[in-house]
């Protein structure tokens, strides 16, 4: 069956909607510049959120080595090549910076988005296409990743296309979908590794088990996925970097990264190990935050014979895919024994187009019965309560920037917070605050009253727009605040060793891959004081050091003294003379020891040795 029933069952609706393309497709890109663009250099890189791959290109394109991962100079097994080759080739066109670093996620996610609204437009209308897009634009979790420079966003595009691109063949749609959704999971493998294989497998899976009600409807899905030829070209494209990585490295990138990295990761030995189950939902609720709210109305199917009278197979079979696109990815990640919150990035696509559906559904019942659905009413009068609360935030927190003593009649915590941002954010992030609270509060008040008057459309309208609203601030706000707070310190003092080559330098208990992408040479990790030893008097050594781990390294019990050069909240650079520091194993020694499982989890997984800058290496900048 080919996608020609999907067109006939959305005919009237595409009539109804007199709106060109292009005037969706021009709402998407003014928010895609407003939302992830914009701003995306203005602030520094943040520890360790987007340092890793950034410095990890910057070091291959400075040491002309393009082919095995990097960072700290020495071999790094996280994540396969393709996110580093991105960077690179951003960094050739943009030049060595921020910027150019996270414009890698946000293509991704710019390109992501409109490929939802595509497949929305193809599979359900223009309407659930552009809400659907929307939706994803106005996710937290999308945004924040989409404007940090890490793996996830990159992994999620080309995994969610290869997806859209699956069922469309299971359509019915031309053999070359199928084709390019295989090219694109090994690009996606390139990306974060093994992973995208195991997802897709999980998703489609799941999808036929729900689906195919016969041998003969199994035997058709599995000829339209045409997994022989689509085996040669996901191996085709993904194998050549693979076999030519273990060639270069006998062998030891491959297996630590599959077997150390990936098994081992999943089984909870290295990483992020965390056993509880019911990890994923809380971080759900604000990752997609409010979409979340939404969900459970959006489980509902029409009946067979409900189905049959309405022509809503097509609708069905979406909706079956799209949560078996949710639910089989959320329970791959809370049974993996490793988490991380940016884990569940690629759920995002198919809660919007959910959410998306659930709009149309609410709408069409709306015209067709005049009738609000209930679960509409209640889920907008509690948006309406919450904006009420947040149009007040805005203005306690408007008056208390301007007298910030106001700030503590607040609850400690919350007080505490809002004066530090008084003392700290810049006149522009105090408006931008003051603006993102006041404008969403009034824009959900705004669209319960919409509600209220029978005005279904413009009240969904309005609360995309609202959201469209907070996240041009927040984006700005969450970053430049965030970056304030965990780097702006370190970043000061840092100033104070650029030049200094006079003298190795090392960062005490801890890791920021943030200082070797600024100060553009390696940087030693000290994490215990038995690492400094007595050496060459006149050998000098700088130490960037917390104020809390001053004393247990350079004390009155220390037997080094340590020359404090410069120091910014709770940072601090010193000199010393005589000190030799005695670096960590390298990640490619370590890994090869016997009790690896035994080791810090953490160790195992970064360079916190400082390797060998190549004499011969060009200037990155």
């Amino acid at each position: 069956m080919k996608l020609a029933c999907s067109a006939a069952n959305n005919s009237a609706a595409e009539a109804a909607d007199s709106r060109s393309d292009w005037c969706y497709l021009g709402l998407i890109l003014a928010g895609i510049l407003s939302i992830c663009f914009f701003g995306l250099g203005g602030f520094g890189l943040i520890d360790r959120a987007d340092a890793y791959y950034s410095e990890g290109a910057r070091e291959m394109l400075e040491c002309e080595q393009y082919l095995i991962p990097q960072l700290n100079y020495q071999l790094f097994f996280d994540k396969p090549i393709l996110i580093y080759w991105l960077q690179v080739f951003a960094y050739k066109v943009l030049g060595v910076s921020a910027f150019a670093a996270r414009s890698v996620s946000c293509v991704s996610a710019a390109i992501l988005v409109f490929l939802t609204y595509l497949f929305g437009r193809t599979t359900k209308g223009k309407k659930v296409g552009f809400c659907a897009a929307a939706v994803l634009l106005c996710t937290p979790m999308y945004i924040g990743l989409g404007r940090t420079a890490l793996v996830d966003m990159t992994f999620t595009a080309l995994l969610s296309v290869a997806l859209f691109l699956m069922y469309l063949k299971l359509s019915g749609s031309a053999r070359l979908f199928g084709l390019l959704a295989y090219a694109l999971l090994g690009l996606a493998v390139l990306t974060k590794g093994p992973l995208a294989i195991v997802l897709a497998v999980a998703v489609i899976g799941a999808f036929l088990l729900s689906t195919c009600r016969s041998r003969g409807q199994w035997f058709e899905a599995i000829r339209r996925l045409d997994p022989i030829v689509g085996s040669f070209v996901l191996c085709s494209v993904m194998m050549p970097w693979y076999v030519a990585a273990g060639i270069e490295t006998r062998g030891l990138w491959t297996d630590v990264f599959l077997l150390k990295g990936n098994l081992a990761r999943f089984g909870g030995k290295v990483g992020h190990v965390n056993s509880n189950c019911f990890f994923y939902l809380p971080i759900l609720m604000y990752a997609i935050c409010p979409w979340f709210v939404f969900l459970p109305a959006g489980f509902r199917f029409n009946s067979t014979k409900e189905a049959e009278e309405s022509g809503a197979d097509q609708r069905n079979r979406l909706r079956i895919f799209l949560w078996c696109w949710l639910l089989a990815l959320f329970v791959i990640f809370s049974c993996a024994g490793s988490k991380l919150h940016t884990y569940v990035l690629p759920l995002t696509p198919a809660v919007s187009l959910i959410v998306a559906l659930t709009f149309n559904d609410w709408c069409d019942r709306w015209n067709q019965q005049t009738e609000i659905a209930p679960y509409l009413k209640i889920s907008s009068a509690l948006f309406a309560a919450l904006g009420l609360a947040l149009f007040v935030f805005g203005i306690v927190t408007f008056a208390g920037f301007g007298d910030p003593k106001l700030f503590s009649y607040l609850p400690e915590v919350l007080g505490e917070k809002l004066e530090w941002i008084a003392s700290t954010a810049s006149s522009t992030t105090k408006f931008f605050i003051v603006t993102a609270f006041a404008g969403f509060g009034a824009g959900l008040l705004y669209q319960n009253w919409l509600l209220n008057k029978g005005k279904v459309e413009g009240s969904l309208g309005m609360l995309l727009a609202s959201m469209a609203w907070m996240c041009v601030f927040a984006s700005q706000i969450g970053f430049d605040l965030g970056h304030k707070f965990v780097g702006g310190d370190l970043h000061r003092v840092m100033e104070v060793l650029k030049g200094k080559h006079d003298g190795a330098i090392a960062i005490i208990d801890d890791f920021k891959p943030s200082l070797m992408f600024y100060l553009e040479r390696p940087i030693e990790s000290v994490l215990t004081p038995n690492q400094l030893s007595k050496g060459d008097p006149v050998t000098k050594s700088y130490f960037i050091v917390k104020q809390e781990s001053f004393d247990r390294f350079f004390g009155k019990s220390s037997q080094f003294e340590l020359k404090v050069i410069a120091n910014s909240g709770r940072w601090l650079v010193g000199e010393t003379h005589g000190v030799k520091i005695v670096g960590l194993p390298a990640l490619a020694e370590l890994v090869m020891k016997d009790g690896v499982q035994e080791m810090n989890p953490e160790l195992v997984l970064l360079p916190f040795h400082a390797g060998e800058k190549p004499q011969s290496s060009k200037t990155s900048r």
